[in-house]
């Protein structure tokens, strides 16, 4: 699926929840950043009253490495993410417009007050190779 695509879809999944709300959905919003690298943020945003889902993940401030050497920091965001029942979620795809890769995964623990995960993000690099964020380690709280 490209990235066109998942942007479209989430889309119309955003519309097709707003219209069936009949009543506001409780929001929490926790930040923190990485556990290995204290540079990186993380802001979460849970929805939901009976079944809470992951509404957006916004992680900024990455190291790459690409294969030249070279660093550079950036970041990216995912939206609506399922919790199951037992509070874990996760995402493996197409990124950035289809010019990355990642995969991100977590838990929600202490009545939504807290959420902790992984991530690691691939990303093309200007004339060839890929540039990595490496398995990073993150957390965030109310």
């Amino acid at each position: 699926m490209s990235g066109t695509s998942i942007r479209r879809a989430v889309l119309a999944a955003a519309i097709a929840t707003s219209l069936v709300a009949a009543t506001p959905a409780l929001g929490t919003t926790l930040e923190g950043g990485g556990v290995d690298d204290p540079a990186i943020r993380a802001v979460v945003k849970i929805k939901g009253k009976e079944r809470p889902f992951v509404r957006s993940i916004a992680i900024s401030r990455v190291t790459y490495t690409c294969p030249d050497g070279s660093t550079f920091r950036a970041g990216f965001t995912v939206e609506f993410l399922k919790i199951n029942d037992n509070g874990r979620f996760s995402f493996s795809g197409e990124a950035d417009q289809g010019d990355a890769s990642l995969k991100i995964a977590g838990k929600v623990k202490d009545n939504l007050k807290f959420v902790s995960g992984s991530f690691t993000e691939i990303r093309d690099a200007e004339g060839g190779g890929s540039c990595t964020s490496g398995k990073q380690r993150w957390e965030a709280k109310r």
